[in-house]
């Protein structure tokens, strides 16, 4: 092979194929060249150039096919011209190590086949001679009583016996009341007794008599709240205090209560009194972690105050229930 000048790093490579048997319809690929593994020519004069290209185990559709050699030149540059030498007369051959017509392995046995439909149940055959008689099996368990029958009719009357004896007298019963007497006279009067101790003397209007200590009769004249008068107090007026940390606040307990929650609560008022009987008191709510405060639907409060008791801190509220709903007012937190 040479090429004419005009080209730089020029090359050549083959790509081999099978071919049919007609020597021009490709069957497969054997094995693929390429110009960065081709063979350089550097001369523009005819010389011997030698390519070497590996062809993997394959195998040849058939024995007839043919071997196709095709050659590929390329130059990166340049238009130069390649020429392919024979040499005089001599076939043009290719040297191989691709041994011929040698039959492979034989290949592992197949999976079976499935199975075949049923084919037709056969005529059936003729009957075969009656058996003798097998022996009397054993005899059956009794059946169930029959129903009673109809009652006879019935009998005669037979003769009246003899008396029998007297028998014991029997107790004696209770005694009759008779009718309540007329009253008798009236007696003669009792002489008069001794001057009971009586009320003390004194006191004035809306006072009431009051216990000095356990003697008899050891009280006195002193002033008492009246519902139905307007009333003056000149000592203080105390109550107990109910616990109610849970937010639930029971009316009929007392008029005041302290309520430290551990957890969200909802302020509920049970036992809230008539109408007619108003209550009204105040609760020291002391919030130490920022707990979620809500009221429940008879629990009226002011908007936001439930954001504001929501927030650590201690808060004083005021209550006055009207016989349905308790109403709520609140300061700010306390330092």
């Amino acid at each position: 092979m040479n090429h004419q000048p005009g080209g730089n790093d020029f090359r050549f490579w083959t790509v081999i194929k099978e071919v049919a048997s007609d020597g021009t319809t490709v069957l497969q690929t054997l094995a693929s060249g390429n110009y960065s593994g081709g063979t350089p020519v550097a001369t523009s004069t005819a010389a011997l150039c030698e390519y070497d290209l590996y062809v993997p185990t394959s195998t040849l559709a058939s024995t007839s096919s043919r071997i196709l050699v095709e050659v590929y030149v390329q130059s990166q540059s340049g238009t130069p011209t390649a020429s392919l030498n024979m040499r005089d007369d001599t076939q043009t051959h290719i040297v191989t190590t691709i041994a011929f017509n040698v039959a492979g392995p034989t290949g592992p046995t197949g999976a079976t086949g499935a199975t075949g439909a049923t084919g037709p149940t056969g005529p059936t055959g003729a009957s075969g001679a009656t058996g003798p008689t097998g022996p009397t099996g054993a005899s059956g368990a009794t059946g169930p009583t029959g129903p009673t029958g109809a009652s006879g009719a019935t009998g005669p009357t037979g003769p009246t016996g003899a008396s029998g004896a007297t028998g014991p007298t029997g107790p004696t019963g209770p005694t009759g009341t008779g009718d309540t007497g007329p009253t008798g006279p009236t007696g003669a009067t009792g002489p008069t007794g001794p001057t009971g101790v009586g009320l003390p003397t004194g006191g004035t209007t809306n006072q009431a008599l009051l216990k000095v200590d356990g003697t008899n009769y050891n009280y006195y004249w002193g002033d008492v709240a009246l519902i139905a008068f307007t009333n003056s107090f000149t000592a203080p007026q105390r109550g107990s205090v109910t616990v109610a940390n849970t937010g639930a606040f029971d009316l009929s307990l007392t008029n005041n209560f302290i309520c430290t929650p551990t957890g969200n609560v909802t302020l509920t008022f049970s036992n809230i009194p008539s109408s007619s009987s108003e209550q009204s008191g105040n609760i020291l709510l002391v919030n130490s972690s920022n707990y979620t405060i809500s009221a429940a639907a008879t629990t009226k409060v002011p908007a936001n105050t439930l954001t504001t008791i929501s927030a650590s801190g201690t808060y004083w509220v005021s209550y006055k229930s009207d016989g349905s709903n308790v109403y709520l007012v609140t300061s700010g937190a306390m330092s």
